[in-house]
Parts: structure tokens; C-alpha cells; sequence
């Protein structure tokens, strides 16, 4: 076991040094160690107050407090570093947001709107974030915080959580659209771009993503409307389309094997053109409609639709695996949640939450290189679970009262391993 946690403290410390030049300061650098620390270790609550008393008392909590909210290093420095990690590696980008539920109204970005992780309109922040699939793994590429209008044009909320001056108001396509484009920036060979109907029911999204060269499977509402291969004067909603088809066109695909079993419904794919005045201003080229129906029930809302630039010929089980990679990303806001606490953030600034967030990403990341040490791929819960063990290991040999309770229990029970 001794071996064990040697090998793995060397890995985070080579893991953590190459982010060393991020931080302005040695402190600094010192204070992301322990955040990191305490991100990973097992404290129930991972704000700032959990993390900096249970190691340092009120003293720890107020240098991580500093570190955190205002210390002169930047998240982004962090991020750009992050995603150079992953420079000349190539996998599917996945887009999506997710929120943090808030009970109060001043800090930064809250506001009663909806919220895909509350699945229904509440007091709550929101971010755009993007994660790249390579293989079995996720690696965060960005999060960035959602602000509402209300917070972009209020003199006195800007000031109040330090919102830069110039980040203006945008919607969340244009923020997702900046973080692909990050991502490209870094090395990063993009497969595919992968979003819900969020972003993908967006004409203005999907043709930028034509305009960058990458191909995409993106979800549309079921009113976008098109032309059907053949005609030029009535376009119709795509769920009218979907309608149309013969059930020949329809097969039975599976994407993943579940915890219950095969995920497997039924499918089908045609071609079309894109309408609407501002597919017809760019010239948008021909697109194909991925349709989705529950085997089980065939009611037409509860039928799925998505977008996607292919190319026609493509087989259709691989479009419908990048349909459902979105699994990954969700899978990832769940573990960086329950196992890390991204959702934990107590502060109300615009420096701290974004902080907060790329430290988590950190965490996460080293949690999902981990996982690939040994014969088999190891879960992220078991990962964490092994590392929880270790940093106790590691707190009792660098905390001398500890240590000496520790040799008092070994010589009352010396047979306890």
C-alpha cells in the first residue's frame, strides 16, 4: 500500500507541475495544491469553508478564500493549459449546459430560468461546457457561466461580482460556439460536434460549424422545417417528414449497452434542404434528417429528431452512436457533482465561480487518467475511492498529532493492516 501511495502522489505532483507556471506566486501555487487536495478528498462539502478548515482551521479558510476570489491568476491560463494537454489527440467534442441550484439572487448569473439539470424553470445559475471524447473518457475542455441579460446591462451587478468589462450578452450557442473554436485553437482534431436540440435547432449554429470544416449530429425541434428531396415551393415541419416515411426506412439500431440491458430503438434517415430566409441567403447545402422512435411507443412526440453534415452514404448505426455520445457529458456533470463538487461553490463572484470550476475540471481530469492505470478500466466512483483512501494516508504522515494518535492505535491493536 505504501508503494502504491508513493507511485500515486508522484503522478499528481507531475499531474499538478505542469500547471505550475499558471499561478503568479509560489503560494499560489501551493493554495491550488491543497483546493485540489481537498476537491478529491472525502469532506462532504467541498465549498471553500469545508475545504480550507477541515486542513488549516479559519486560517486555511481564508487563504483559500484569497486564492479563490481574489489572487492575481487567471481560470483562463488553466483552461488553455488543460486543453494543450490533450494537443494533437482527436476525439468527438461534446456541447451542453447544465445548472446549479441557487437560493438567493445575488450571485453572479443567478436568475429564474430554465435549467435542464432541474428540468424545469428555476432559481438557478447556468454554464455552457464542452467535453472531449476520447474512447471510454471525457476531458473537460471549458465551462463558462451563462449571464442573463439582466446581469450583462446592470452597471451595479457587474460591479458587484466583477464582471470583466466587455463580456457583453450572449446566447448559448455563440458561448458554445467559442469554446469549439478554443478547442480547434489548441490542436485539438475534432471527429465531431455533438449537442442537443439546444444548440442544433439553430441555423446560425450549424452553419458555423460548415463555416470551421467540422462535421456535426446535433438535435432540432420537431417543427424545424425543410424541403424534402424533390421539392422546391413546401417546406414542412421535419416530424411531418418523419411521418411520411415508409416503414422499410426504419431499423433497429443499438447504441450501448445499458445498466438494464441494450439501448436500442428504431430508426431512420433521409435528405433534405434546409429552409428559411437565412438558409436561403447562405446557400445552405443539402442536410440529413436522423429520426428516432421508441420501439415501444410510437406517438409522435415522443419521436427525436437531429441534423447532421455526414456525408450521405455514411452508416447509419455510426451517425446514431455520435447521436447518443451526449450520454458522456451528462455522465460527467453527474461525477464531477457527487464526487468532486462542482456544484459546491458557495461565492458570489464572477472570478471565483469560473476558479472554482476549472480546478474541479483539473480534479476531474486526473481522476479520468487515472482510471487508466492497471489491466482494466477502472470506474471514476472507484478512482475517486482509491485517492480518497490515499490523501488520508497522506494527511496522518504529514500531520504530527495525527500521526502520533495513528502509532498510539497501531500499538494498542498491532495486528490491525
Amino acid at each position: 500500500m505504501a508503494e502504491r501511495t508513493i507511485d500515486w502522489l508522484q503522478r499528481l505532483g507531475l499531474f499538478l507541475d505542469k500547471f505550475s507556471d499558471c499561478f503568479v506566486r509560489t503560494g499560489h501555487e501551493l493554495s491550488a495544491k491543497k483546493y485540489l487536495s481537498g476537491l478529491l478528498s472525502s469532506s462532504e462539502r467541498k465549498n471553500i469553508l469545508g475545504l480550507g478548515q477541515d486542513e488549516h482551521g479559519s486560517a486555511g479558510y481564508q487563504a483559500l478564500q484569497h486564492f479563490v476570489s481574489d489572487a492575481a491568476w487567471k481560470a483562463k491560463d488553466v483552461w488553455d493549459r488543460l486543453r494543450k494537454m490533450n494537443a494533437g489527440d482527436r476525439g468527438v467534442l461534446v456541447l451542453d449546459d447544465t445548472g446549479f441550484r441557487k437560493k438567493g439572487r445575488h450571485s453572479v448569473g443567478v436568475d429564474r430560468q430554465y435549467s435542464g439539470t432541474l428540468e424545469q424553470v428555476g432559481n438557478c445559475q447556468v454554464a455552457v461546457s464542452s467535453v472531449l471524447l476520447v474512447g471510454p473518457l471525457t476531458f473537460p475542455m471549458g465551462m463558462d457561466l451563462y449571464l442573463p441579460e439582466k446581469w450583462t446591462e446592470s452597471k451595479e451587478r457587474r460591479a458587484e461580482v466583477g464582471i470583466p468589462v466587455g463580456l457583453r450578452f450572449q446566447p448559448k450557442w455563440q458561448i458554445a460556439l467559442e469554446q469549439v473554436r478554443t478547442v480547434m485553437e489548441a490542436g485539438v482534431e475534432i471527429e465531431c460536434v455533438v449537442g442537443d436540440a439546444g444548440y442544433g435547432h439553430g441555423f446560425e449554429f450549424r452553419q458555423s460549424l460548415d463555416e470551421l470544416g467540422l462535421l456535426y449530429v446535433v438535435g432540432i425541434k420537431s417543427d424545424a422545417t425543410a424541403f424534402a428531396a424533390g421539392e422546391q415551393r413546401e417546406r414542412a415541419p421535419v416530424r411531418d417528414l418523419a411521418r411520411r416515411l415508409p416503414e422499410g426506412k426504419w431499423r433497429a439500431l443499438t447504441w450501448r449497452e445499458g445498466t438494464k440491458g441494450a439501448l436500442r430503438e428504431q430508426f431512420a434517415m433521409i435528405q433534405l434542404r434546409q429552409a428559411g430566409a437565412k438558409a436561403a441567403k447562405a446557400g445552405a447545402r443539402p442536410i440529413t434528417l436522423l429520426c428516432e422512435r421508441s420501439s415501444k411507443a410510437t406517438r409522435l412526440k415522443d419521436w427525436k429528431y437531429y441534423f447532421t453534415n455526414i456525408p450521405w452514404g455514411t452508416p447509419m448505426n455510426k451517425v446514431v452512436d455520435l447521436a447518443h455520445s451526449r450520454w458522456a457529458i451528462e455522465q460527467s456533470y453527474q461525477h464531477m457533482k457527487e464526487e468532486l463538487g462542482l456544484d459546491h461553490f458557495e461565492g458570489r463572484g464572477f472570478a471565483g465561480f469560473h476558479r472554482h470550476v476549472v480546478l474541479t475540471a483539473l480534479s476531474y481530469s486526473f481522476l479520468q487518467l487515472e482510471r487508466q492505470h492497471g489491466k482494466s478500466l477502472l470506474s471514476l466512483p472507484m478512482v475517486r475511492n482509491l485517492v480518497k483512501r490515499f490523501i488520508g494516508m497522506v494527511t496522518i504522515l504529514t500531520n504530527k498529532k495525527l500521526w502520533e494518535e495513528f502509532q498510539q492505535v497501531a500499538r494498542i491493536y498491532p495486528n490491525t493492516s
